[in-house]
């Protein structure tokens, strides 16, 4: 089967919000499969548009919305918030799952500065051992307090 290259979907996404490539099955091919072109034709058409779409928006993209106080959107600070959360997940996740890990380990604060690092697995292993067990006797001694 002869193909004509990677080309970008008119119509949709992939699940980041980015671009989706399709491997093109014949020349000028905007679409990736026939129901994203019927569906881009009904948008143009003025008919709904899906998530999927490159034109969907999320309300929660508004600055005004945002802004609400009746909102449950995240506020630019909470975004950088998690974001930093999930770099250090991450960081932590790749460096502590085996004693063999990539040194040093290094954790990072909310302004991408270095926190704390570790230089070595151990020190770093020990460190995760201990809050684990914090939170365990906090959820402990929570419930406790919810059963009294």
């Amino acid at each position: 089967m002869k193909t004509y290259g990677i080309e970008i979907c008119a119509y949709c996404t992939n699940e980041e919000g980015g671009d989706y490539l399709f491997t093109r099955l014949v020349p000028n091919q905007k679409y990736c499969n026939d129901i994203h072109r019927q569906l881009h034709e009904a948008e143009l058409a003025g008919g709904p548009i899906l998530p999927i779409s490159r034109n969907f928006k999320r309300m929660s993209d508004y600055s005004d919305f945002r802004d609400l106080s009746i909102s449950v959107a995240e506020s630019d600070e909470e975004k950088e918030f998690k974001r930093v959360q999930r770099a250090n997940k991450r960081e932590a996740d790749r460096n502590t799952h085996s004693r063999k890990t990539v040194n040093p380990s290094v954790l990072y604060n909310f302004s991408g500065e270095v926190h704390r690092e570790f230089h070595d697995a151990q020190e770093r292993h020990i460190e995760i051992v201990k809050a684990q067990y914090r939170k365990k006797s906090i959820y402990t001694a929570l419930l406790d307090l919810l059963a009294s």
